[in-house]
């Protein structure tokens, strides 16, 4: 049975006003355009400098992976002005992704990188005996089917059988193990974010599902929205932090991406609440007592920490999910310190899934607030090569990178290894000692 085919989301925009104005795909690849090839000569070439100059996995990677990414630019290089535009950026986002590196990543041009192409449900999985299995979990606001709500069970994907789909769909993204990118190809399904994807060859999908033993299919439509730079913590928020922080930053920009336009999709809410943090604040002390009660149970950055206290079988535990690491140390550390006191203190649960990154200080500096130990930060090094000892002369690094230079200078393949900041200000947090056991 076939449900009718669905050509556009007639009411959604009314329903969802934070995505702005939804387009169809087709009429979004109709604004696209196109690079030059002088434009796709330097893109190549700052490819080039960077991969070979500069990443510093690179031998690791070509070991591991079996990969060339410097032959396949130079190979590209020569037969630029032969390769359609799609098949240029496709070439360049298969080069970046065989890597398997999830903050080194080939960025499109506007308004590719703009733009997230979505489908109007999200999709997890679960397992059942041991055999994984998909369901559909949330709907877009005004956009309704009898028989396609939270529950049913997705089980082909334009005549593929989904685990084989999400299978097909993982081989494309950048996950460094084969489950990693399987969670990425599962996210990829119905929110694509065209930063690091070009958009869906299809211009819609036909989804098969089950409801109440009947098999059912529904034929969808992509369709495009440009989220708003200010719509949440997608991304690592650099206004405000200090020097030392704007170095120290690690981030999956494709994941925070989908976190942030899912939000947007499928969980409002959340904006209304960041709003209303917002809002509180601008009060000032005409909203004091509101704003207490409400950090009783809330944080004051939503989009960062949620918490709560679970019963388990060992008893109540507090619980804290970490969404990103976007805020700055002083800011992240004094809230987290504040929700530690908030929670049980009979055991903990840090939730750190679907996590993007962000400044990696703040995830180094928490952990100070769960050992008597002094927290021993990880090592970075540079590979030895005259642009990276370049880099570290420069100013960007003025003030802490004089050891990276030093032992630079040698005929090692990498610097010597040190950490991002002094170990004195990894551990400069004095907080209480917390009877928390991290589970």
């Amino acid at each position: 049975m076939t449900t009718s085919d669905f050509s556009d989301l007639e009411g959604v925009e009314a329903a969802n006003p934070q995505l702005g104005a939804i387009i169809t795909l087709r009429d979004f690849l109709a604004t696209a355009g196109a690079l030059n090839p002088a434009e796709r000569k330097t893109i190549v070439g700052q490819a080039l400098t960077l991969i070979d100059d500069i990443y510093v996995h690179l031998p690791l990677k070509g070991a591991m992976h079996a990969v060339d990414p410097v032959q396949r630019l130079k190979l590209l290089r020569r037969k630029l002005g032969t390769v359609t535009e799609r098949e240029f950026h496709n070439e360049m986002i298969s080069i970046f992704k065989e890597l398997r590196d999830l903050h080194t990543n080939y960025i499109l041009p506007a308004p590719y990188n703009q733009h997230t192409a979505f489908l109007p449900f999200l999709m997890e999985e679960y397992f059942e005996n041991g055999e994984r299995r998909y369901i559909v979990t949330r709907m877009l606001g005004g956009f309704e089917r009898v028989t396609f709500a939270p529950g049913v069970e997705v089980t082909h994907w334009s005549g593929v059988p989904i685990d084989q789909a999400v299978a097909i769909n993982a081989e494309r993204e950048a996950g460094s193990n084969e489950a990693a990118r399987h969670v990425r190809g599962l996210d990829a399904m119905t929110v694509r974010p065209m930063s690091q994807s070009l958009p869906p060859d299809a211009e819609w999908v036909i989804v098969g599902y089950e409801d109440n033993g009947n098999a059912l299919e529904l034929r969808l439509p992509w369709q495009v929205f440009r989220p708003a730079p200010a719509s949440g913590s997608g991304t690592t928020d650099l206004s405000g932090a200090a020097e030392e922080d704007v170095v120290a930053v690690g981030v999956d920009l494709n994941l925070e991406l989908t976190n942030q336009a899912r939000k947007l999709l499928f969980a409002p809410e959340a904006n209304r609440l960041r709003q209303g943090v917002a809002d509180m604040a601008a009060r000032g002390d005409a909203a004091a007592d509101q704003m207490e009660t409400f950090k009783a149970e809330n944080s004051v950055f939503p989009d960062v920490f949620q918490f709560r206290d679970v019963d388990t079988d060992h008893g109540t535990f507090g619980y804290i999910r970490i969404r990103t690491f976007s805020l700055s140390p002083g800011q992240f550390i004094p809230e987290l310190e504040r929700i530690l006191g908030l929670v049980s203190q009979n055991g903990l649960i840090i939730d750190v899934r679907g996590n993007g990154g962000g400044f990696i200080t703040s995830g180094e500096r928490m952990l100070q607030l769960f050992s008597d130990h002094l927290v021993e930060a990880e090592r970075l090094h540079f590979i030895n090569t005259e642009l990276t000892l370049d880099v570290a002369k420069s100013n960007a690094l003025a003030g802490f990178a004089n050891r990276w230079q030093r032992s630079l200078v040698t005929a090692a393949v990498y610097s010597q290894g040190f950490p991002i900041e002094s170990p004195d200000v990894t551990n400069a947090v004095v907080s209480e000692s917390f009877s928390t056991e991290v589970v």
